[in-house]
């Protein structure tokens, strides 16, 4: 992507000069000194942090979709939670591209996603309802072929938004803390996956949830930390595949990598055509996404 620095610095000192004209005029008039900012990429910040995002250059080298399918996630409040953390993400990364679909929610799933996305400038939300039961929590060909069909759907969605350079598949029913993004696109990997994790076990250590996903050296993770072999160090490592969110280059869909469920996990079938024509796949143990658990 072309970026023209010299555009970049003069929109900042315009946006620095908007900024302190709207915070002296809210001073002034009594009101806090947030009052009219637009966006929510400032909440929680003080006057100074703000002020200080502002005026740093600060351009963004990456638009990223986070790509989810999403149902029945309202109910349940595991929708909630997910959309916090990625409107907290948009504090650390202003161009992120949201890339849902929904179907078959017998909740109100579809209607919040509707007016969340409402703000946002750039999203995609297609509502896909082809009246399927839920799938039981099984290894059945039926649901992996079915999932592997909607996150291609996903795929194509986000080929049409060429400036995309990075695809964070997740599912709605995760959670996490920070600047999720940041810490996988910081990793030496084409994909790039964090801990999957459920509740802490007596040892206060956390069990690992998508053990049928995550592989190494042809061996599936364990529940219990460390896990698998290596991880102990807390140091990225190589894997074989991984589930539940992980981050993909742009280039690993370019080179025609998709899902197919017909055989395995359809995270396992994607990684192993990624690993099969040269990319790499690794996991950085210092950050985790956790697995939402039903209220």
């Amino acid at each position: 992507m072309h970026i023209n620095m010299e555009n970049a610095d003069e929109s900042n000192k315009k946006e620095a000069d908007k900024f302190n004209r709207l915070v002296m005029k809210n001073k002034t008039s009594g009101k806090y000194w947030y009052y009219g900012l637009e966006g929510r990429w400032w909440w929680g910040m003080t006057e100074e942090q703000a002020r200080q995002k502002i005026e740093s250059v600060q351009v963004s080298r990456h638009k990223i979709a986070i790509a989810s399918m999403i149902r029945d996630e309202e109910y349940n409040g595991n929708l909630k939670i997910f959309l916090e953390c990625c409107e907290k993400l948009e504090q650390y990364h202003k161009d992120i591209v949201y890339i849902f679909i929904e179907g078959d929610s017998s909740d109100n799933t579809y209607n919040v996603l509707e007016e969340w996305l409402k703000p946002r400038k750039d999203y995609i939300l297609k509502k896909i309802d082809r009246k399927k039961p839920c799938f039981p929590k099984d290894k059945s060909s039926g649901r992996t072929i079915y999932f592997a069909e909607l996150r291609n759907m996903l795929i194509d969605l986000a080929f049409t938004i060429p400036d995309i350079t990075e695809v964070l598949m997740i599912d709605a029913n995760y959670r996490w803390k920070g600047d999720l993004i940041s810490s996988l696109i910081d990793i030496n990997a084409d994909i790039v996956a964090p801990l999957v994790v459920m509740h802490r076990d007596e040892r206060k250590k956390y069990l690992f949830y998508d053990v049928w996903a995550f592989r190494k050296d042809g061996k599936q993770f364990s529940h219990w930390y460390p896990y698998i072999k290596g991880l102990e160090s807390g140091k990225p490592i190589r894997i074989d595949s991984a589930g539940g969110g992980y981050l993909i280059k742009r280039k690993v869909l370019e080179a025609g990598v998709r899902y197919n469920g017909d055989k395995d996990c359809e995270h396992v079938g994607f990684c192993r055509k990624a690993r099969k024509k040269g990319f790499t796949i690794k996991i950085n143990p210092k950050v985790y996404i956790r697995k939402s658990e039903f209220k």
